[in-house]
C-alpha cells in the first residue's frame, strides 16, 4: 500500500489545478475569438449588403451635388433621412463595441477602414450635428481619433 505524503498531495493537486486554469484560459481564448468573429462577420456581411451600397452612393450623391441643400433635403426625404440612419447606426455599432471593451482599436480599424470614417466625419457628422445639435459627439471624436492610427 502506497502512502501519499502531504507535501506530494499538495503538489499533485496544485499541478491539476494549473493545468485546470490553462485549459479554461485557452477555452475562454476560444470563446472569445469566435464572438469576436460573429462580430466580424455580421458587420461585414451588412456593411458589404446591396442595401449599405446603395445608402453610401446615394447620400454620397446628394452631398456632393451641394451640401448645404442637403442638409434640407435630408429633413424633406425620408428615404434619404433613412439611408442616413443606416450608415449611422453601422458606425455606431462599431463604436459600442468600442467603448464596452469588446473589440480593441486594431479590430475597430479592420471593421471600419479610413475611407468609411473619412465618409463618416466629411458626410454623417454635420448631418448629425444639423439634426440634433446635442449629437453623440463622443462617438465621431473616438473615430477622428481612430483615423490618426492609420
Amino acid at each position: 500500500m502506497a502512502i501519499i505524503s502531504i507535501e506530494n498531495a499538495t503538489f499533485s493537486l496544485v499541478f491539476v489545478t494549473a493545468i485546470l486554469a490553462l485549459v479554461s484560459w485557452h477555452n475562454a481564448n476560444l470563446t472569445k475569438k469566435a464572438f469576436q468573429s460573429s462580430i466580424i462577420l455580421n458587420l461585414t456581411e451588412s456593411y458589404a449588403s446591396d442595401e449599405m451600397n446603395e445608402a453610401m452612393k446615394n447620400v454620397r450623391q446628394y452631398w456632393d451635388g451641394n451640401p448645404e441643400n442637403f442638409l434640407h433635403k435630408i429633413v424633406e426625404s425620408k428615404i434619404l433621412d433613412n439611408q442616413r440612419r443606416k450608415i449611422s447606426h453601422h458606425f455606431l455599432k462599431i463604436y459600442l463595441l468600442k467603448v464596452s471593451d469588446v473589440i480593441d482599436d486594431s479590430l475597430m480599424m479592420k471593421l471600419a477602414s479610413k475611407g468609411s470614417i473619412e465618409y463618416l466625419l466629411e458626410i454623417i457628422e454635420p448631418v448629425e450635428k444639423y439634426l440634433n445639435p446635442k449629437y453623440n459627439q463622443d462617438m465621431f471624436d473616438e473615430y477622428r481619433r481612430i483615423l490618426k492610427l492609420f
